[in-house]
């Protein structure tokens, strides 16, 4: 699905600002600092629970990341959501920046607006 590159690059930007680090870091593979590993793990986390990507496609997203480490990030990184407060609200605002996004890539905004012209051209044929 070629709109689903869309929502992946919009993510990682996210993660990145959230956790103030940048693309490269993340992507790369070999920065050990916090914040760094900690825009990497919700990046994963998001690729493999909610974009329903399997763990040996994430790794075309990285440089040489190997499954077995997205598999210990996902762990890792649902433990402290349900452990730790500020992984917590860092992930709930995240998730609230990609909600803007549908799986088409479009803005939600921009699909519900087609639909209400839509729906007042039917509305119009009915008459």
């Amino acid at each position: 699905m070629v709109n689903k590159n869309i929502i992946v690059d919009q993510a990682l930007k996210e993660c990145v600002k959230i956790y103030n680090t940048t693309e490269l870091k993340v992507l790369e593979n070999n920065c050990r600092k916090r914040n760094t590993i900690k825009a990497k793990r919700m990046f994963i986390y998001y690729l493999y629970r909610d974009l329903n990507i399997n763990y040996p496609s994430i790794n075309k997203y990285f440089i040489k990341l190997n499954h077995a480490t997205s598999i210990h990030h996902v762990k890792k990184f649902d433990y402290e959501l349900k452990n730790l407060n500020e992984i917590e609200n860092d992930y709930n605002k995240f998730l609230e920046k990609m909600k803007i996004f549908n799986l088409s890539g479009k803005k939600l905004e921009d699909s519900i607006k087609k639909l209400q012209g839509l729906i007042n051209e039917i509305n119009k044929i009915k008459l």
